[in-house]
C-alpha cells in the first residue's frame, strides 16, 4: 500500500490513494521528542520517545520496541563541527524479531522487517513523502516506526544557541 506523508502544522497527516486519513503523527508536548500515533478515530494507538540515545516505541505505555542508531564502521563520533550520520536503525522488537532500517542515496529509506519490506521516498523532499507499507501490515506500527526514523535522519542536527 502506497501511503502519502502530509505535512500539516504541528502534525503528519498519513493518507491512502483516495486522500482517507489512515493515521496522524503529532507532537504529545509543544517542545519535545515525545510523538503519538493517532488513528482518525482520535485514539492513540502508539507512542515515542527518546532516552539516553535509545528510541522507543510503546503501546498503552507498554514498551514494544527499542531502536539504535547504526553508524559507518569508520564514523568519527567526536568530529567537530559536524557529527556522523547514522547509516540506519537496529530496531528490536518485544516479540525478539530484528528490523532493520537502511539509509540510501538522497535520504530515501528502507524497512526491512519480518513481514516485508517498506520504503520511503527522499526524507528532506519539499514534495509529500510516498511512504510503501507491505499489504496486512499494522499501518499505526509503520507510522510508529516513522517517527524512529524521524528521530535518526534528524540525529547529526547541530543545535546552534
Amino acid at each position: 500500500m502506497i501511503v502519502t506523508v502530509k505535512n500539516e502544522i504541528w502534525k503528519k497527516l498519513f493518507v491512502d490513494e483516495t486522500d482517507r486519513v489512515l493515521a496522524i503523527l503529532r507532537s504529545q508536548k509543544l517542545f519535545g521528542s515525545e510523538k503519538a500515533v493517532v488513528g482518525p478515530d482520535g485514539i492513540v494507538k502508539y507512542e515515542t520517545n527518546i532516552e539516553n540515545r535509545r528510541y522507543m516505541l510503546k503501546q498503552s505505555g507498554v514498551l514494544i520496541a527499542t531502536a539504535q542508531p547504526v553508524y559507518a564502521a569508520d564514523a568519527d563520533h567526536f568530529a567537530i563541527p559536524i557529527p556522523p550520520r547514522p547509516v540506519g536503525l537496529s530496531v528490536q522488537m518485544r516479540d525478539g524479531t530484528r528490523w532493520r532500517v537502511v539509509r540510501g542515496e538522497k535520504n530515501t529509506v528502507e524497512i526491512q522487517s519480518p513481514v516485508g519490506t517498506g520504503r520511503l521516498s527522499g526524507f528532506f523532499a519539499i514534495r509529500p513523502l510516498a511512504f510503501e507499507i507491505p499489504d496486512g501490515c499494522n499501518v499505526f506500527l509503520f507510522v510508529g516506526l516513522y517517527a524512529l526514523i524521524e528521530y535518526m535522519m534528524h540525529e547529526d542536527d547541530i543545535w546552534i544557541v
